[in-house]
């Protein structure tokens, strides 16, 4: 029998196996691991936006290379965004770091990433809606990929992306 850990895992994915595995290694399990299963708490509200189990089992994945700008993210992700900048730019004490306390250090490993390669690491994990897209997991990524943007504005990112959407 395995650990209490990956019985969990197992749990999560059989709950939303219309999830691919890829998301799951790279969103889902470290929140299962961190945070239990099944998901109740704060925790798990802000990660599920919200939503009910239910809701996230009717969604349907795509993998995909996106563009991305300030126009197509949706209101959520763009206050993270802003608490991000605030933070890792302006120097603000707005809880991030409190709340992540390598955050800081993540986007500014990101930025160099970016500067070397004019690419981000890896692969983001979206939720479209409305035509916007929410960041379920790579926010420090989106940030650093927007104000790369804004700074070489002839420079247009194409980040591989999972996103998922309403069947």
């Amino acid at each position: 029998m395995g650990s209490v850990v990956e019985q969990m895992k197992t749990l999560a994915r059989e709950s939303l196996s219309n999830i691919p595995a890829e998301v799951c290694e790279l969103w889902l399990y470290d929140r299962v691991a961190t945070n239990g299963w099944p998901p109740t708490g704060v925790e798990w509200q802000g990660f599920l936006f919200n939503r009910p189990l239910s809701y996230w089992q009717g969604l349907s994945w795509d993998e995909q290379c996106i563009s991305l700008s300030e126009d197509n993210i949706g209101d959520y992700s763009t206050e993270l965004i802003l608490a991000l900048l605030g933070a890792h730019v302006g120097g603000l004490d707005n809880g991030v770091n409190e709340y992540m306390p390598d955050s800081k250090a993540r986007y500014e490993a990101i930025n160099q990433y970016l500067g070397e390669r004019s690419e981000i690491p890896g692969k983001i994990i979206l939720l479209e809606q409305s035509g916007k897209f929410e960041v379920l997991d790579g926010a420090h990524r989106v940030t650093a990929a927007l104000v790369y943007q804004a700074n070489n504005p002839d420079q247009k990112l194409s980040i591989d992306a999972w996103v998922a959407r309403n069947n």
